[in-house]
């Protein structure tokens, strides 16, 4: 009798240890799996916080299309400041770097809706890239970074004279950072390819002016004014001298 009710015990226990340990089992996967997902679900946030980040970097620009109403005061190119802020007609500095390029449509759209007759906006990204020295319209240039080298030598008019391309250079901060664009130049290479950030220049010497071609720009037009006024002072010397001696007589 008692070896039977110690044979019940000791299989109650061993049977406590069982499920006991696969409990163990059960729940170590349960809260490796559970840490895991919340790895994942980090991860996942963080990189749609990435892809949602904001388009807009402050020292760039903003390009808005109002097409087909071009000729609306919204219509054009726009700096953002160091503060990320971009100054709109109308409605004064808003910051833009918060948001993403949907968001800034919608906000410009429901500002300036019932301005507009036609209430469509778009917004893009561009660089401030500059383009100076030998070339017909050297300046500051608001460009898309898909733009190619090609498009934005164009846009300054292309360059004074023949040698202009070979001696062009592509500079940051004051530093050298390509002096052969000949290869991008001639398989139209994206701005954004090439690395191209706002602030970089390109530049290109000025064609030396001969002294002939000096002559006729600035001393000729000088030495034409001095004649006329000697020619009229001596016309006028001459009719007063005739005026003198015919009331004389």
């Amino acid at each position: 009798m008692q070896n039977t009710s110690r044979r019940r015990r000791i299989s109650i226990m061993l049977i406590g240890l069982l499920l006991s340990w696969d409990c163990i089992i059960v729940i170590a996967p349960l809260e490796a799996s559970s840490g895991i997902g919340l790895k994942f679900d980090n991860i996942t946030k963080n990189a749609q916080k990435a892809a949602g980040a904001s388009p807009f970097i402050p020292g760039e620009g903003i390009y808005v299309d109002t097409f087909p109403d071009t000729s609306f005061v919204l219509n054009g190119n726009f700096a953002i400041d160091q503060e990320g802020m971009v100054e709109f007609p109308m409605i004064g500095k808003i910051k833009v770097t918060d948001l993403s390029q949907r968001e800034l449509e919608e906000f410009l759209k429901s500002q300036f809706s019932n301005f507009m007759k036609y209430p469509m906006v778009r917004v893009k990204p561009v660089m401030r890239i500059s383009v100076l020295g030998g070339v017909k319209k050297p300046g500051l240039f608001y460009v898309d970074g898909n733009n190619s080298l090609w498009e934005i030598v164009q846009m300054a008019g292309g360059p004074t004279f023949e040698d202009g391309f070979d001696k062009m250079v592509w500079e940051r901060d004051h530093s050298e950072m390509s002096g052969d664009l000949i290869p991008y130049l001639e398989k139209s290479t994206s701005l954004k390819s090439m690395g191209f950030k706002s602030g970089d220049q390109i530049w290109t010497p000025a064609k030396q002016e001969s002294f002939w071609t000096f002559f006729a720009q600035n001393l000729l037009p000088l030495m034409s004014f001095i004649t006329t006024l000697v020619l009229f002072y001596y016309t006028y010397q001459r009719d007063l001298l005739y005026l003198q001696s015919t009331q004389r007589r």
